[in-house]
């Protein structure tokens, strides 16, 4: 009878441990969604004629951290944002509600400027999420200072959204 009763109680905490480390391992996912005009080279649509459905182009689970002082943000080896297409809007999603678009995807090679919020790949490949392209018309435009008025509060749970996924740096 010993011997069975302490058999079970090693059985009972055997389970108790995988169930607890069950718990604690796996990544919850995240509530970001950003989808696309335009696929990515890795990208892909169900079916081929799903024209009304955007392609979902990474998620919150594909970005490591997010620097909200200087713009930054970089992704996990799961999102390459250089298979991105140039000058398409992708549109970030917070549990299925819009929060903004970022207007175009760009590159230091382009001679255009934006006066809304875009995704900014440097030389070094690094990637920022800026409020104009390039940097010097924040100062000098007012269109630049209002469209991120008119989005601080959707930029605000973006921010939130990643502080609570703790991929926030400061």
């Amino acid at each position: 009878m010993k011997t069975c009763s302490i058999i079970n109680v090693i059985l009972f905490c055997v389970i108790l441990a995988f169930s607890s480390c069950e718990n604690n391992s796996p990544e919850q996912s995240s509530l970001i969604t950003v989808t696309g005009e335009a696929k990515t080279t890795s990208s892909s649509v169900n079916g081929e004629n799903s024209n009304d459905v955007a392609p979902v182009v990474f998620t919150g689970n594909d970005i490591a951290w997010f620097n909200s002082k200087t713009g930054e943000i970089k992704f996990r080896g799961s999102f390459n944002p250089g298979d991105l297409e140039l000058h398409q809007n992708l549109h970030f999603y917070l549990a299925g509600n819009h929060l903004f678009t970022v207007v175009t995807y760009v590159m230091p090679i382009h001679s255009f400027a934006s006066n809304d919020l875009v995704l900014y790949i440097d030389a070094d490949g690094k990637c920022y999420l800026h409020d104009c392209y390039p940097l010097s018309l924040m100062e000098t435009l007012p269109e630049v200072k209002e469209n991120k008025q008119k989005r601080e509060v959707a930029w605000n749970k973006f921010i939130n959204q990643l502080k609570n996924e703790k991929k926030l740096k400061t």
